[in-house]
């Protein structure tokens, strides 16, 4: 269907953006104190895309229309494979954000296994262009068989 196919296009590129988006703790803290890389942000600190209900809603969003990109809906479309990148970059990059949600409002009693903390929070740059990347594919090219 349209709906999903512009959705996950969307929502792609929304989750990607955020998730390079540097994020709260370098707004806050000293301009001295912090690296050239997280003083770098694509959104103001005053936008809505920081707002943690916001976040959590996008990253749960994104997963599901990641799940029922699995699912095929029209009959023209070459089962799985043909939305599988997006799929997964969905499900992936909603995964990320709301790990991400996890870990900031709860803080020190959450704490993720290792193989987690490495892919979803020490590689979620990589994660958010992949996502960006993927989105920008889809949109040029809707009808590749393996994207």
């Amino acid at each position: 269907m349209i709906q999903f196919y512009c959705l996950s296009v969307l929502l792609n590129v929304l989750t990607g953006l955020i998730i390079l988006d540097s994020g709260g703790a370098a707004a806050d803290a000293d301009p001295a104190t912090v690296s050239a890389s997280e003083q770098y942000r694509l959104f103001g600190s005053e936008s809505f895309v920081h707002d943690e209900l916001f976040r959590l809603v996008l990253g749960v969003l994104t997963a599901f229309v990641g799940v029922l990109k699995f699912l095929p809906f029209a009959s023209d479309d070459i089962p799985l494979l043909g939305d599988f990148f997006p799929a997964l970059a969905g499900l992936i990059g909603g995964g990320c954000i709301f790990i991400s949600y996890l870990t900031d409002t709860r803080g020190k009693a959450f704490e993720l296994p290792p193989l987690f903390r490495t892919v979803f929070a020490e590689h979620r740059r990589i994660i958010g262009i992949g996502c960006v990347v993927v989105a920008v594919v889809h949109f040029l090219i809707p009808q590749a068989v393996l994207l």
